[in-house]
């Protein structure tokens, strides 16, 4: 993000120091975003995952599709056993999603 954001606001990346503080108590250091007790129940649509009722009986008369593919998860989702992404993947992602332009809020990031 320095790269990207110093130069629109005249700065040189070189010159912002950069501390790291590690983790403080209490922080996690990955996120379990599906456990393997879910999987057996998720599905995986366009641009979701949908996580079906363990009691799925007490909700019998609901219709679990989704439009689109319907494809079953094959494995947990634990972020800190997925690759990470290159500094080059990174700025692409920011950029391509515009999460870096002037106005992604509402209002100027100078405000």
């Amino acid at each position: 993000m320095i790269e990207l954001l110093a130069p629109r606001y005249s700065y040189d990346p070189s010159s912002i120091n950069i501390d790291i503080i590690g983790a403080k108590p209490g922080e996690k250091l990955y996120e379990e975003l599906m456990s393997q007790e879910e999987v057996a129940r998720s599905l995986e649509i366009e641009d979701m995952f949908m996580v079906l009722p363990a009691a799925r009986n007490i909700y019998r008369n609901i219709k679990y599709l989704y439009s689109g593919e319907n494809k079953p998860v094959e494995r947990p989702y634990v972020s800190n056993e997925e690759p990470l992404l290159t500094k080059e993947k990174i700025k692409e992602l920011l950029l391509n999603n515009n999460l870096l332009s002037e106005d992604i809020t509402g209002s100027s990031m100078r405000e």
